[in-house]
């Protein structure tokens, strides 16, 4: 017969389930939601053996109960470090994991966590005889709750506002819980007060009640649907109260057959309504991005247009006034004019050559084309090609190899030397006075080599922080940039990256500040093979 506490301890065995059933539908897939789930079925497990010895008292099912109370607190720990940190360090997860099962299985070994049980009236606590492991597992257990303990206290710290709300729901939920279960079950009984009590497994319904709240309420696990949820669980536990009620057999049956239907029913629902609200989501996310594709096109045809527009202008106005006989009795004057026309040229050809590679690069036919090269020779001949522009103005432009010669190996040589060429004119351009110096650095790992660093320093303008965290973004220039050469399209270093990437490579600056130089470091994979 069910009485008010064994029904209490039912609700909460139910709550569990309910609980862990409602987050593992929202992503079965979801390491987070899978490790809730498993948390919370131990819990219900332990909260239903509970249950079970309240009803039929034995040594056995007082021996699952700890048995699965020493999987319950290793399983929250694991949960509680998915949750705070996204994931679980592999030393911590076996540490945990063997520590779990090693109280497991030391519960049901007779004599050595717990001797015996007398059973006593049943308006008296019985009388439990405890074995030499018994203190060790309170001490486990109570060291796992309070490793539980700190790494919430500092997950509430470290972590964003919304979440330190959810955290601290969980908080005090825990310390309800946990503080019960340990004073009831190690802290009591030193000083023989109710040895043996089933308080701790209802006073689970805390944990699971501040634990709905912070999961329901504050979208822990990104909830969407909550009144259908709620609605449904105040259904369920309605019906499993009936079915605790019932009077004979027959009733019995008929409410455990109506509340497995509405149970199977539910669950159809409440995926049904995940499924939609998901594909809401995700039409709302395609839209979203659609949207920033029509931008991000807008902006394209504006920049593309105005930068096309200028060179071709500049050539049109020149070479219409050399038609015209403007400048036949001035050679000099003429020659100039050629000049700028064979400037405008070169700025229209690289601009058209970046936005074919930007094209290509976003289309995904960009291809990478591997071949054996020595990487000192290729910084050499780039050196070599802008040392006429560093001369003019009086820049100090050199290559300095550090550690011992590097030998060739793989990478796309027309990609790293427009890499280099774009780096290189950049520096040469941003620096009125001082030198650009190309540092070509061996990177070595347990004495072998793994990664070559090439380093364009520079003695130029400089670049604050927050320059620099857009500085590889497409159609994204440095405000020295834009003051110093109107004409660029902010697409050279976006390219840079995206060739870098697709070798294996990675690229990024540093700058102390405006006026203090720059820093742009590439760094390649040594490579002895295409593979």
């Amino acid at each position: 017969m069910f009485t008010l506490g064994t029904s209490i301890t039912a609700i909460a065995a139910l709550g569990n389930i309910i609980l862990g059933f409602l987050v593992i539908l929202r992503n079965h897939r979801n390491l987070l939601h899978i490790s809730f789930f498993i948390f919370s079925l131990l819990m219900a497990l332990w909260v239903f053996s509970n249950l079970i010895f309240s009803m039929s008292p034995s040594l056995f099912l007082l021996q699952t109960q700890y048995a699965l109370g020493g999987l319950v607190v290793p399983a929250a720990l694991l949960w509680m470090l998915i949750l705070i940190y996204g994931r679980i360090p592999s030393f911590a997860f076996i540490g945990i994991t063997i520590t779990g099962f090693l109280l497991f299985f030391a519960s049901y070994f007779n004599g050595l966590l717990l001797k015996n049980l007398t059973l006593s009236d049943i308006s008296l606590p019985h009388v439990l005889e405890t074995g030499p492991l018994y203190d060790f597992y309170g001490l486990t257990t109570g060291i796992l709750f309070l490793i539980i303990l700190v790494i919430l206290i500092r997950g509430i710290h470290v972590s964003p506002k919304e979440k330190r709300s959810q955290l601290f729901f969980i908080l005090l939920g825990s310390l309800a819980f946990g503080g019960i279960s340990v004073a009831i079950n190690f802290i009591f009984p030193l000083f023989s007060i109710v040895p043996v009590a089933p308080y701790d497994a209802q006073s689970s319904l805390l944990f699971v009640g501040f634990s709905a709240y912070a999961i329901l309420r504050h979208h822990l696990f990104s909830a969407r649907i909550v009144a259908t949820e709620l609605f449904i669980v105040v259904i369920w536990i309605l019906l499993f109260a009936k079915i605790l009620l019932s009077k004979t057999l027959g009733d019995i049956l008929i409410n455990s057959t109506i509340f497995l239907s509405i149970g199977f029913f539910s669950i159809l629902l409440i995926r049904s309504s995940i499924n939609e609200t998901r594909q809401k989501e995700e039409l709302q996310k395609a839209y979203e991005e659609l949207k920033r594709l029509d931008k991000a096109k807008s902006e394209f045809v504006s920049i593309a247009s105005h930068q096309l527009r200028t060179p071709l202008t500049a050539i049109k106005g020149y070479i219409s006034m050399i038609i015209e006989g403007g400048y036949k009795r001035n050679p000099k004057r003429q020659k100039e004019v050629l000049e700028s026309v064979y400037q405008s040229n070169e700025r229209l050809i690289h601009l058209v050559n970046d936005l074919l590679s930007l094209s290509r690069i976003e289309s995904g036919k960009i291809e990478v084309q591997k071949e054996s090269a020595n990487i000192e020779k290729l910084a050499q001949e780039v050196v070599n090609e802008l040392s006429i522009k560093a001369k003019e103005k009086n820049i100090d432009l050199t290559i300095k190899v550090s550690g011992e010669k590097i030998p060739s190996f793989f990478l796309d040589t027309e990609k790293v030397r427009n890499v280099l060429l774009n780096l290189l004119d950049n520096a040469i351009r941003y620096t009125e006075k001082g030198s650009v110096i190309v540092k070509i650095v061996p990177v070595y790992k347990n004495e072998i080599l793994t990664t070559v660093q090439m380093q364009i320093q520079d003695t130029g303008e400089g670049m604050e922080q927050e320059e620099i965290e857009g500085l590889f973004e497409s159609f994204r220039r440095g405000k020295a940039g834009q003051q110093t050469w109107t004409e660029g399209a902010g697409l050279g270093l976006y390219i840079a990256k995206r060739f870098l990437e697709l070798q294996g490579g990675t690229i990024s600056a540093v700058s102390e500040g405006k006026g203090k130089g720059s820093t742009f470091t590439i760094e390649l994979p040594y490579q002895t093979s295409k593979a």
